[in-house]
């Protein structure tokens, strides 16, 4: 019995981690924001789809305000899935709109993120964290973070769908929606 164990285990393992990776559909990442809303103008629904986590809460103390300082730590108990921020970093020394852009640009794999608003935003799919910035013409910086890695190339076209659906009050003028989760 002791010799099936292994043999059962790693089938079981195989199975599910190919039912996960082949069951992510990018596009139940919406590019418009609804609600729920974990925090202010954070979209539940975009997030858990990215995650695969249903069980999503927003941590004690989200922060700040959209476009100066604000944060938001998507969890699963004690554990972060993912963070959605907007800073203002030509304010606090970050180096310019261009620098910023040309770093994103050159950094490795990163694949461009096509969105309306202003300035110019890539997709790095990977490493620990895969992440979706934004750098807008304004100096302001919106940035989707997985605290999960992934090898899976449809990644790319999730994170940049949820980062194009709060670009709105990302980079726009728009009052991000209340937190409603």
């Amino acid at each position: 019995m002791r010799r099936w164990t292994p043999v059962a285990v790693v089938a079981v393992v195989g199975t599910l981690a190919g039912c996960t990776s082949q069951s992510f559909d990018p596009t139940t990442v919406p590019t418009e924001a609804a609600a729920p809303y974990l925090c202010d103008g954070v979209p539940t629904t975009g997030l858990e789809a990215l995650t695969g986590d249903d069980h999503l809460e927003a941590s004690d103390d989200p922060a700040g305000t959209w476009g100066k300082d604000f944060l938001c730590e998507a969890r699963d108990g004690s554990s972060t899935k993912a963070t959605v921020s907007s800073l203002d970093v030509t304010s606090r020394g970050g180096g310019s709109v261009d620098d910023r852009i040309a770093e994103l640009k050159s950094a490795p794999g990163a694949v461009v993120v096509v969105g309306s608003a202003s300035g110019a935003g890539y997709v790095l799919p990977s490493g620990d964290q895969p992440h979706a910035t934004w750098v807008c013409a304004d100096g302001r910086v919106t940035e989707v973070r997985l605290f999960s890695s992934s090898d899976d190339d449809r990644l790319v076209e999730g994170l940049s769908r949820y980062l194009i659906s709060v670009l709105p009050w990302g980079c726009g003028d728009a009052t991000p929606p209340a937190a409603t989760a």
